[in-house]
């Protein structure tokens, strides 16, 4: 039997190799929460409360608009391209336990406020989902549901 007067000695064998480094890596700020793609757009919620925006060109992602949509962190994100008036909605959601939606303009790159959600909910939002509503797609309705930790 094994006392703890003997001593054991282990041998360490890596399962892999590490990453090698291709290209560059950009570095955020704070954690990356939560990510969304749609049409050709990645959509980030950092612990810092921003929304950050990634497009892609090629093979490569390229930093696109910034901006503070929350106080608290960001635990979820959904988007929504709206083909009547060619704008993406995006919904976030909150530790701060608010609902959040921009409107994004691809002609004028920019990303400005659409609404804020707040008193719905009593904890952290922790998903959220936007759909194409109305009478069928493109009529220009959308709809939002949400769920936080209360059910």
């Amino acid at each position: 039997g094994l006392s703890t007067e003997h001593a054991l000695e282990l041998h360490y064998f890596p399962a892999r190799l590490p990453p090698k480094k291709e290209g560059q890596s950009e570095q955020l700020p704070d954690w990356i929460m939560v990510m969304e793609y749609n049409n050709g757009r990645l959509w980030s919620g950092g612990a810092d409360g921003v929304i950050r925006t990634f497009e892609q060109e090629g093979e490569e992602l390229k930093s696109g608009c910034v901006i503070s949509a929350h106080t608290g962190p960001i635990k979820c994100v959904s988007s929504l391209t709206d083909a009547k008036s060619g704008l993406t909605y995006v919904a976030t959601g909150s530790m701060d336990q608010t609902l959040v939606t921009h409107a994004y303009n691809s002609k004028k790159g920019e990303l400005s406020l659409h609404a804020v959600y707040s008193g719905g909910h009593g904890n952290s939002i922790s998903s959220v989902a936007l759909a194409a509503g109305g009478s069928g797609a493109g009529d220009g309705k959308q709809i939002m549901a949400s769920g936080d930790w209360d059910g």
